[in-house]
Parts: C-alpha cells; sequence; structure tokens
C-alpha cells in the first residue's frame, strides 16, 4: 500500500510529493529508486529513497507544504509551457499581485477559497508563506502552509491574477477573508500551473526549492525569456 503526503486534482503537477511504502528489500534505497524508476512511466520518477520508521505517516506528519503556481502573462501563448503554466493574454500589474497576495498570509477563515465539501469540515488554515515574483512575462505565486483546502490554492491563484487584471480589488479579498464569506470572489485558476513543490517534517530544514517551471528558460538580466 502506497500513502502520500497529499492528494491534488488531475493535471496539477507534483516535484516534491512524499510517498511510503512497505515492502520486503534487502538492497540499498538508492538500488531501490533505480529499480522503481526502471517500471515507471515516464512521467513519474522516485528522485530519492530512504528508510523511515514504522510509524512514519507522509501526510498526518508533515509540517509544511509549498506550492507554486505559474503565470504566463503576454500576448503569445507558449507551446512550451502549455502543460505548467497558466497563460493569461491580457496585461497583469505584478505589484497589484503582490499586495493581493499578502493579505492572504496569516490565520483566516478561508471558506471563500475552497470547496464546498471543505469547507464542511472546517476552512480556517495559516498561511506561512503567499509572495508572489516575476521572472520576465512568467509570474510565479509561492504558498506555504501545513495543510490546504481542496482548490485553496488555485483560488488564490484566481484572486491574484483578477487583481493583477483591475478585476478585483484588495478591499473585496480583505473582506471575504474577515467576515468568513462563502461565496467565492473569483473562479479557480486552471490545474495545470501549480505544482506541490516541497513538503517538510520535522527536524527538516527549508531546503532550497526547485526552480520549476523557470529552468530551461533563459531569462536574460533584461528578463527577456528567449527559449519560449
Amino acid at each position: 500500500m502506497v500513502a502520500g503526503a497529499g492528494r491534488t486534482d488531475a493535471g496539477v503537477h507534483a516535484a516534491g510529493q512524499v510517498a511510503r511504502v512497505r515492502l520486503e528489500w534487502r538492497h540499498g534505497p538508492d538500488t531501490l529508486r533505480r529499480a522503481l524508476n526502471a517500471i515507471l512511466p515516464p512521467d513519474l520518477a522516485v528522485v530519492g529513497a530512504a528508510g523511515t520508521t514504522a510509524g512514519f505517516d507522509p501526510r498526518r506528519d508533515a509540517i509544511e507544504r509549498h506550492y507554486r503556481y505559474a503565470i504566463l502573462h503576454r500576448p503569445a501563448r507558449s507551446p512550451l509551457l502549455r502543460r505548467s503554466a497558466w497563460w493569461v493574454p491580457v496585461p497583469l500589474g505584478v505589484r497589484a499581485m503582490r499586495v493581493a497576495a499578502a493579505l492572504f498570509r496569516g490565520r483566516h477563515d478561508f471558506a471563500a477559497f475552497c470547496t464546498a465539501a471543505a469547507r464542511a469540515r472546517g476552512s480556517v488554515r495559516r498561511l506561512t508563506r503567499c509572495t508572489v515574483t516575476a521572472h520576465g512575462p512568467l509570474v510565479l505565486l509561492d504558498v506555504s502552509a501545513r495543510g490546504f483546502l481542496h482548490r485553496m490554492v488555485r483560488m488564490i491563484a484566481g484572486a491574484v491574477v483578477a487583481a493583477g487584471a483591475g478585476r478585483l480589488a484588495p478591499a473585496r479579498i480583505r473582506q471575504a477573508l474577515a467576515r468568513c464569506e462563502r461565496v467565492p470572489v473569483a473562479d479557480a485558476a486552471p490545474p495545470q500551473g501549480l505544482c506541490l513543490l516541497a513538503v517538510r517534517y520535522p527536524g527538516e530544514r527549508p531546503g532550497r526549492l526547485p526552480d520549476w517551471p523557470v529552468g530551461g528558460c533563459n531569462i536574460s538580466p533584461r528578463g527577456i525569456v528567449s527559449a519560449w
């Protein structure tokens, strides 16, 4: 039986998923990694393997999960990023997106930023990070918390993009969080721009995050991406 650190929607990526499996194996962890990768399909890979205690639970023992949502805002779409970023052809104000993202940090009731089924189990969460960075036309939304609600990050991304496009005022986001509203203030962003980058456990320090999906793109000092 395989137990993962969390589930994602169809179309969402995971660069740092953690899974536990119990099996009889007489060789080392690295040999197990190579053996698994020899039989796994091309869209799945084991990047590391290690032994753990019998009581380890990759979902309940996690103390932080880090997600990244990628937005490509330019007039022309990118065939190379069509499965890893949300193409938004209208201009976006990065400063407005940063202001909107900052409103989500801290402890809030995210009832307006999750599905109805998720709200039924309690919708209060604490975000330790919600930041926006720009790499030329590629804008990255990074969000960290111990746990998330169903579609929560995608709905936050939808609100941040709406704010950047001038369709959603920061005061509206602040109001929805303060009043624990249940009506969504923006549509959920599509799944392909979202990626689970890392899961952290007790005793682990925050490590360097993968550069997904910036890797492989040639970003010059002037912010021009020439490989797209």
